[in-house]
């Protein structure tokens, strides 16, 4: 399973928060995770997250072609920003040095992505 990073510069995340309107740049994004129906979209650099109501399996479907894999039942991930996989505790340590921890399930997909 193979992406072509360069497609998310030319993306944007509408994100509607209250009276407010974001633009997110889809290679902005490092992950989101939702609780309940809030996803918070985690982002590059020192930004401020950013929350709105939405659900992840929404979110996943626009956001797959992209290189954004679910790694457990509350977080996607913008694979561009994966600079390491620890297989024995199965966590995935991002280019800002956030671990995330992977779910059984979806290690192996998150395997195929790296081993492509």
């Amino acid at each position: 399973m193979s992406c072509d990073f360069t497609k998310q510069k030319e993306k944007t995340l509408l994100i509607k928060e209250k009276s407010l309107r974001h633009i997110v740049p889809y290679n902005e994004i490092l992950w989101l995770e939702c609780d309940g129906n809030i996803v918070t979209v985690i982002l590059v650099g020192d930004n401020t997250p950013v929350s709105y109501t939405n659900s992840l399996t929404d979110i996943e479907k626009c956001l797959g072609e992209f290189g954004f894999l679910r790694i457990n039942h509350n977080k996607i991930v913008n694979m561009a920003y994966v600079k390491r996989m620890k297989s024995k505790t199965r966590e995935i340590i991002l280019s800002n040095d956030t671990v995330l921890s992977v779910s059984r399930r979806k290690w192996q997909i998150i395997k195929v992505f790296f081993d492509s």
